[in-house]
């Protein structure tokens, strides 16, 4: 039964036989469940009087408690027991499950099944479910079963729910739940009606003076009302503690928040100063590479010069050699005596002409000579950490705003930076006007960490251009690229669901995720594709079977399908149906392309379909030519209205196009495009002009083997997948990286949902959903 968030809650006193009416609103927090947040449902509580559902305490009791039984309140942490008694035993909190659902008995519940009241419409209940206490139809009854989560939940009949309700009603009232009764003639609006402390009992008139007269006796208000008379005191002192503790708390908050606040300047001001030494570096570097470019020109030009003279006299050779031995093998005699003379004078030319010096050119090799750094000059450039002691009240800026600047004599090597004390126990910044666009983590410990202290031991060599690391070797779970970008583990998702074994068994063409939050999902098996559409809880709302002659050929990842049927040499019929389930086609055309990788719709209908080669007329040859990667637009009647291949980024001297794949679309109908062989993502308008490019360059270090997926959340933002890197990348609607989430599942298909979740299913059959931003 479902309740309202805040409860209006008559209570009634039954003290000397007047009915006492309050009226409060009970804050939903006091009516949920810490464990699944949602009401009570048959609440237990423990000895340290915190409730939740049985289910849920049966649940983390299972996955926390230690082999003797003991486990942790999941709130205050106070240890428990449950070997001995088990959970059965633990006391029902009747108070919490009357204030919850108030006014509702059970046989005045409406019976009409749950599940399809969520799909708008009205259907008898035959069955219910006692664990989740919902009505239940015939059909979903049986699909309750099926379901994974919920396969060893136990069903009954309504007939037996409702027996079971007039049983309970028989028993008179809730009272009986609450405290142990005499008899069946003990009823609490008796003005004889007694309550026994000796025996913790409720006792009727006769039971009173028959069986309980010589022990502790008193009407039932009268030891209520002492209850509550001796319990303020004590409640007054706890909260007395509880002003005392939120005091203390509220201090350490605001010790963390200057902890915080210090960690965030200092690290400001280490990349202030990386900054500094990093454009040192980059000018000497740039020197150092303008220097090398000029002495090694002369010697390359020398060398083509060489190659090209060595590659025309072998093509003169190769020439008349082969065209002898043809000649010699399969030409007729007078073709024989009809050439004699041309390939004799042809042949003595060749062998009179004199070879190319035979002198192979000796290269002239640079080298650059090793690296005089050591850690302790890296150190002295940055400064130390030492500690200061501050406490919560302390208003003053942990870091001065006194500047302190690094001069190029004080940045080289051999050089030493002078340190006053002031300057040791007070943390310097950098001048406030400098760059800080951009950072570089040198130093990944403080100079005072064990790590430095051994590195100091053991001065570190710097590798020659002969002794340079081979870059294939593995590297951490995080590369150093990108330092600047916040990461994230996506080891903790909020929800996680499976997908039902007959899905599972069957060939996934995709899965998306709709504009309400249902999950799509595409499958194919011998004979049959379906298209299954399933809540985010994990209960499959519908499925649709795809008509004859059409295939399934994938599900973008805002859940609209995609079918193909194939109608000669690279002419295809295609379909995009709507991502709401009913299968409405938004487009319905039919076009010519040469190997089709994927294609999608906008919501104006117009088709985007990417491909590795399209036809293209040969001015010369009259004919029609393959050429390269590309994404064609076409518009409601199949007419191509623009297509984007490698020739429009000639200016920008740009080659983003070689096997273009994986496009999706955002709100407003830009779109997406990623490439698994440029190693790129593509973000382009509307109207098919270049939005931005993200990817693996020739200049930096590559991070991309794929990628493979993308996908768009509701503020614009780009989710670019790399299932063989693990590795999901947030971008912004300009290309700029905001955030890299990495993962250690094998990745299936991604997307978000409206609530600002990532969606990340795996090859496991597991679908995971994360907060990621």
């Amino acid at each position: 039964m479902e309740c309202s968030i805040y409860n209006v809650i008559g209570r009634q006193g039954h003290a000397a036989g007047k009915m006492e009416g309050h009226n409060e609103v009970i804050p939903r927090k006091f009516l949920c469940c810490k464990l699944c947040d949602e009401e009570f449902r048959q609440p237990k509580y423990l000895p340290c009087l915190h409730s939740f559902c049985k289910n849920c305490l049966m649940e983390y009791v299972q996955r926390t408690s230690t082999d003797d039984g003991y486990f942790n309140c999941p709130v205050c942490k106070t240890e428990s027991n449950v070997r001995q008694k088990g959970l059965e035993d633990l006391p029902d909190n009747v108070f919490a499950r009357r204030l919850s659902c108030p006014v509702v008995p059970m046989l005045v519940r409406e019976k009409m099944c749950r599940n399809c009241q969520y799909n708008d419409k009205v259907t008898e209940s035959v069955s219910h479910c006692v664990n989740c206490d919902d009505f239940l139809c015939e059909k979903c009854a049986e699909a309750h079963l099926e379901q994974q989560e919920t396969a060893s939940h136990k069903i009954q009949p309504v007939k037996d729910y409702d027996s079971k309700a007039k049983s309970d009603q028989s028993n008179g009232n809730d009272m009986s739940d609450v405290l142990s009764k005499c008899c069946d003639l003990y009823d609490p609006l008796d003005i004889g009606a007694m309550f026994c402390v000796d025996c913790d009992m409720a006792l009727c008139s006769d039971c009173h003076t028959s069986n309980h007269v010589d022990h502790r006796c008193a009407e039932l208000s009268a030891i209520a009302e002492n209850f509550v008379i001796k319990i303020k005191e004590p409640l007054a002192e706890l909260a007395n503690d509880s002003k005392i503790l939120t005091k203390n708390l509220h201090e350490l908050e605001k010790s963390e928040k200057i902890v915080a606040k210090n960690q965030l300047e200092l690290q400001k001001l280490v990349k202030q100063r990386t900054k500094v030494l990093c454009n040192f570096i980059q000018e000497y570097e740039n020197v150092l590479i303008s220097e090398i470019d000029k002495r090694h020109l002369d010697s390359r030009k020398r060398i083509k010069k060489k190659k090209s003279e060595i590659q025309m006299h072998l093509a003169s050779l190769t020439a008349v050699t082969e065209l002898t031995e043809k000649l010699v093998t399969f030409g007729s005699d007078e073709e024989k005596v009809s050439m004699r003379r041309k390939i004799g004078r042809r042949v003595r030319e060749l062998c009179e002409d004199p070879l190319p010096d035979e002198a192979c050119y000796e290269p002239i090799c640079l080298q650059l000579s090793e690296q005089k750094m050591s850690v302790e000059k890296i150190c002295d450039m940055f400064g130390e950490l030492t500690d200061r002691e501050i406490t919560p009240r302390f208003t003053k800026r942990l870091v001065n705003s006194q500047v302190s600047s690094l001069d190029s004599r004080e940045s080289r090597p051999g050089s030493t930076s002078e340190y006053t004390e002031d300057n040791l126990t007070e943390i310097t910044e950098l001048d406030e006007g400098s760059d800080l666009d951009k950072d570089s983590d040198m130093l990944s410990a403080s100079n005072h960490s064990d790590v430095f202290y051994s590195m100091k031991s053991q001065p570190e060599e710097i590798p020659t251009v002969e002794e340079v690391p081979d870059e294939s070797a593995d590297n951490s779970f995080h590369s150093s690229f990108h330092d600047d970008v916040p990461c994230q583990n996506l080891d903790n998702p909020t929800k996680e669901i499976m997908l039902p074994s007959n899905i599972q068994k069957e060939c996934i063409k995709g899965i998306g995720v709709n504009s309400i939050g249902d999950i799509v999902i595409g499958t194919v098996s011998p004979g049959s594709h379906t298209i299954h559409v399933m809540e985010k809880r994990g209960i499959i709302r519908g499925q649709s079977t795809v008509e004859p002659g059409w295939n399934l050929h994938s599900v973008a990842s805002d859940g609209k399908v995609s079918l193909m049927s194939t109608k000669g040499d690279n002419r295809y019929k295609i379909k995009v149906l709507s991502n709401d389930g009913t299968g409405t086609p938004i487009s319905d055309v039919q076009f010519e392309t040469f190997g089709l990788n994927y294609f999608t719709s906008n919501s104006l209908g117009h088709v985007i379909a990417t491909s590795n080669r399209y036809g293209q007329r040969s001015v010369s040859q009259g004919k029609a030519a393959k050429s390269g990667g590309n994404v064609a637009m076409y518009n409601t009647d199949g007419v191509m209205i623009k297509r984007i291949t490698n020739d429009d980024f000639q200016d920008l001297d740009l080659y983003l196009l070689e096997k273009p794949c994986c496009t999706c679309v955002d709100k407003d109908n830009n779109f997406f495009v990623t490439d698994p062989g440029s190693h790129v993502v593509c973000g382009f308008t509307s109207d098919g002009k270049l939005l931005f490019e993200y990817g693996n360059t020739d200049t930096e270090e590559e991070f991309y083997v794929g990628p493979d997926a993308v996908c768009t959340d509701k503020d614009g933002n780009v989710i670019v997948t790399d299932k063989r890197e693990g590795r999901l990348d947030v971008l912004n609607h300009e290309g700029q990286l905001l955030k890299c989430l990495f993962t250690t599942d094998n990745i299936k298909f991604a997307s978000t949902t409206p609530d600002k979740l990532l969606m990340v299913a795996t090859c496991e059959g597991s679908i995971k959903f994360y907060d990621y931003l």
